[in-house]
């Protein structure tokens, strides 16, 4: 995925933090995905 090194901010470490507890990896990787292509 393109321009993902972009996203990797404060907001997104917390986030990734936060979903790692919960075992949501994949839902952050899809929702910053799709953040991205939102927000170009």
């Amino acid at each position: 995925m393109p321009g993902t090194t972009k996203c990797f901010n404060l907001q997104f470490s917390a986030v990734l933090k936060l979903a790692s507890q919960c075992h949501n990896i994949n839902l952050v990787l899809r929702y910053e995905y799709c953040y991205e292509k939102q927000n170009p």
